[in-house]
């Protein structure tokens, strides 16, 4: 996303979305979404594979970390994160 506002020159947005995302309240993790869940998600939502992905990724650590958040600038999987709980 961030090198999508960089080639599209959205230099108002880049800078500050960089420093959000360098800055942020919160810390990167590795996981693999549930199989099962991916599948239920994608019969549940209009989504692109790595939406999907992302989104089945969430659901999976939300049992973990219940006041896990999902940022999205993309609308259909911001729709479905807030429709999911997240």
């Amino acid at each position: 996303m961030l090198a999508r506002l960089k080639r599209e020159r959205r230099s108002s947005l880049f800078p500050a979305a960089q420093d959000v995302l360098t800055t942020g309240p919160w810390r990167r993790l590795n996981t693999v979404p549930d199989f099962d869940l991916v599948e239920s998600l994608s019969l549940a939502w209009p989504l692109r594979g790595a939406d999907l992905w992302h989104l089945a990724a969430a659901k999976t650590l939300q049992s973990e970390l219940p006041e896990l958040t999902l940022l999205s600038f993309d609308r259909r999987l911001a729709d479905a994160a807030k429709g999911e709980g997240l």
